[in-house]
């Protein structure tokens, strides 16, 4: 998009008549409204196509995951570490409990992403499951 309004000095800018100040201020609020218009469209757009890619990519690793357990070079098991839970496990005695039934109690819900990465299990990422070679005797 390109714009009409060129950069003109303060110092020619108080030289000129108020027709000429007043004209061009409401073109630059014209073009800046136009501006702001299709830069929101624009950040819609862009929300929406990297949701669309992480769709991709998701769907692309399963079927990359699919060929390889059909192949049958490589198994899924359950995460030792977390039991297949996908998160960390935490330390009740320590009170460092996140995320349990009774952190907000009493007090307004606070919407929190389920896709925490912070509350993953560091061995299997919250897949849940990890990948191990096939045992061929």
């Amino acid at each position: 998009m390109d714009t009409k309004v060129r950069p003109v000095s303060v110092d020619k800018l108080t030289d000129s008549s108020d027709a000429f100040l007043d004209d061009r201020k409401k073109r630059i609020e014209i073009e800046k409204k136009e501006v702001a218009e299709k830069l929101d469209v624009l950040r819609k757009e862009v929300v929406t196509l990297e949701s669309l890619e992480t769709f991709l990519k998701r769907e692309y690793e399963h079927v990359t995951l699919a060929f390889q357990l059909k192949a049958g070079d490589v198994v899924r098991v359950k995460c030792p570490m977390c039991r297949g839970t996908g998160l960390k496990e935490f330390d009740a005695t320590s009170g460092k409990i996140k995320g349990s039934a009774f952190e907000h109690v009493g007090s307004p819900t606070i919407n929190q992403p389920q896709d925490d990465p912070a509350q993953f299990c560091t061995q299997c990422e919250g897949r849940k499951w990890i990948l191990m070679d096939r045992f061929k005797g």
